[in-house]
């Protein structure tokens, strides 16, 4: 049987750490690019437990890099077009790169999280009672909270426009240092201003 270790932290020879996030590790390889480790920790609730699961984050990693690739004709993203091989040299950085590291240009962060949810949890529930939307987004009458186990199909957000609803409606984070927001409609767009360079 073959034994599948974890990676909670990740420790490289050839390249600085910059910075830890909840999931991946940071580390500098110019003034232009950066690697990003993508660990097997689990965030939840905007913690990290102690707990990580074996192989989560190749998974996350392979993931992460099907989306940025198929969309990348229609929004363009931060992969470099450099193997992870041209940067790291030691068998061991290479060994524990394999498969969860991808390499990135150095760009300005987009301090948006997008929920995405096909029913209505959380803040966005306590909005929708006072308001009847969500993040601005007008949604139907008589929506109820989450599912639960035992009732899943009347807590959900109408199937005719799930997909639709379930996009849009929920909340988005803006994250200002450690501190997260709403994002509604109204806010979103300052977010989303072209610069030219990195910080």
């Amino acid at each position: 049987m073959h034994m599948v270790h974890s990676l909670y932290y990740s420790y490289l020879r050839d390249a600085a750490l910059v910075k830890r996030g909840k999931v991946r590790d940071i580390y500098q390889i110019d003034d232009e690019h950066l690697l990003i480790v993508t660990t097997d920790r689990l965030s939840a609730f905007d913690a990290v437990l102690p707990t990580p699961i074996p192989g989560k984050g190749k998974v996350l990693n392979e993931l992460s890099g099907f989306w940025f690739r198929r969309l990348s004709h229609i929004v363009p993203n931060h992969l470099a077009d450099l193997p992870v091989t041209s940067v790291l040299q030691s068998t061991h950085d290479l060994e524990l790169a394999e498969g969860r590291a991808v390499v990135v240009r150095r760009c300005w962060p987009l301090p948006i999280e997008a929920i995405v949810r096909g029913y209505l949890a959380g803040s966005g529930w306590l909005e929708y009672q006072q308001t009847g939307s969500v993040s601005g987004v007008p949604l139907p009458a008589g929506l109820r909270d989450r599912p639960t186990r035992d009732d899943t199909r009347c807590h959900a957000l109408p199937r005719a426009g799930s997909l639709r609803w379930a996009v849009r409606a929920p909340g988005g984070r803006v994250r200002r240092s450690d501190v997260r927001s709403p994002c509604h409609r109204r806010s979103r767009r300052p977010v989303f201003v072209a610069r030219p360079n990195r910080p």
